[in-house]
């Protein structure tokens, strides 16, 4: 056995001096599992917090009081605006998952319950973010009875609540004179259990919601989503660009293996032009990949182009930022198995973080920070807002930067990376 007890320990040595490849047998499944922890686990106020617009138009104390109740809900993240249209704005733009429209009667609606008054909150939800809706319907409803318990909770307002209801009794017409007596005398035994309440917390089971919500995805527009396809192509797009990734991220590795590299970098090219080549093919690549998926959704899935020039920008954009990652990672692995297995890791990553394989909803705050670095995000949103979103281009121009620096920096990497083999 001491042989191959050799052997083996052989093989834990190169492994050991390997660091990308010892990385990849301990740090990568670490880093997996803190991820899916923090995705799905984790602790602390925020965790996967969702993005919420709230338009409060009533400003009076019971709707300050229920936006104050889901800025204070641990699961949103609110932004909080007197004004419709800028709510709308943030879910078209995709910074929140929708919008609620508190409508300015909404003390006046919930202080009459004892008159079958009910408020109706408006629930304008991302046509791309059902699930979520879903959810949100659920949490909103809640606070409807928390507002409800406040209300009598409030001596003034329950009084406020009762006097409405003598009034309606006293204004109907066919009620007879021994029915409004009773009524009044419960209402009268009612104005003293608010009077004399201790003021206390109640849940659903001992008051009723007075909050009914509407829930629709936000109005259609000539650029909004025409079917579950227009929100499920920007995805496929990414995923196919992933796929371009993969198959050019090791080629300068293997080149290196092969000698051909060495052949490359004693030929009379710059070190700039020997990686430009591998990013002009990975370029063609990737944009024959976008213009294919985008004739098959446009002609087999009734996908709709809301802006053809955006869509244009939108494809140059992703296919070279997803091109110069490619170029990135071939020039910054050095061994072709290192490159193969790391790079495949790295896209696994990206696409993770930038939405890929988990909405970013559902997402902690500092993973929703990191997509930032990731193209994919970037890629997702400018693809969206060519195809559905109606994004104007001071919208886009952020996203389409951002994939043109990506794609930049990977260039310089690989660049830097032959000269460093030159030297």
């Amino acid at each position: 056995m001491r042989a191959e007890w050799a052997m083996a320990a052989k093989d834990l040595r190169l492994l050991a001096r390997d660091r990308t490849g010892a990385f990849f047998v301990l740090g990568f499944p670490l880093l997996i599992m803190v991820f899916f922890g923090s995705v799905f686990g984790g602790s602390g106020p925020g965790k996967g917090a969702i993005p919420l617009a709230v338009a409060d138009l009533a400003g009076t104390p019971l709707a300050k009081a229920f936006a104050g109740d889901l800025q204070e809900e641990d699961s949103l993240q609110v932004a909080l605006t007197g004004d419709r249209t800028a709510a709308e704005d943030l879910v078209r733009r995709g910074k929140a998952v929708a919008a609620v429209v508190i409508p300015a009667d909404f003390d006046r609606k919930a202080t009459s319950l004892l008159q079958g008054g009910r408020v109706e909150v408006e629930l304008l939800s991302d046509p791309a973010r059902a699930a979520e809706s879903a959810l949100l319907q659920g949490m909103l409803t809640q606070m409807g009875f928390r507002t409800m318990a406040r209300i009598f909770d409030s001596p003034s307002m329950g009084k406020q609540m009762i006097t409405q209801a003598r009034l309606m009794i006293a204004a109907a017409p066919n009620m007879k004179d021994d029915e409004r007596e009773r009524l009044r005398a419960l209402l009268d035994a009612a104005e003293d259990t608010v009077v004399n309440r201790q003021p206390g917390p109640a849940g659903p089971s001992s008051t009723p919601s007075i909050v009914q919500v509407r829930a629709s995805e936000l109005a259609r527009e000539s650029n909004m989503p025409r079917n579950a396809f227009s929100i499920t192509f920007p995805q496929g797009v990414a995923w196919g660009l992933m796929g371009c990734v993969v198959a050019f991220g090791a080629s300068l590795a293997e080149e290196r293996r092969r000698g051909t590299l060495l052949r490359l970098v004693t030929a009379p090219l710059t070190a700039l032009q020997i990686p430009l080549g591998k990013f002009m093919g990975c370029f063609m690549a990737s944009m024959t990949v976008i213009v294919v998926l985008t004739a098959f959704a446009v002609a087999a899935l009734g996908v709709r182009v809301g802006s053809l020039s955006m869509l244009m920008a939108a494809t140059i954009a992703s296919a070279y930022a997803f091109s110069g990652l490619a170029v990135g990672m071939a020039g910054f692995f050095r061994t072709e198995g290192g490159a193969r297995s790391a790079g495949n890791a790295v896209v696994l990553i990206l696409a993770m973080v930038g939405g890929g394989t988990i909405p970013l909803a559902f997402m902690p705050p500092f993973l929703r920070t990191a997509s930032a670095a990731s193209p994919f995000s970037w890629s997702i949103f400018a693809l969206e807002g060519a195809v559905w979103r109606g994004l104007g281009w001071m919208d886009m121009a952020p996203s389409l930067l951002v994939l043109w620096c990506l794609g930049t920096a990977g260039l310089a990497v690989a660049t830097l990376a032959i000269r460093k083999g030159e030297a």
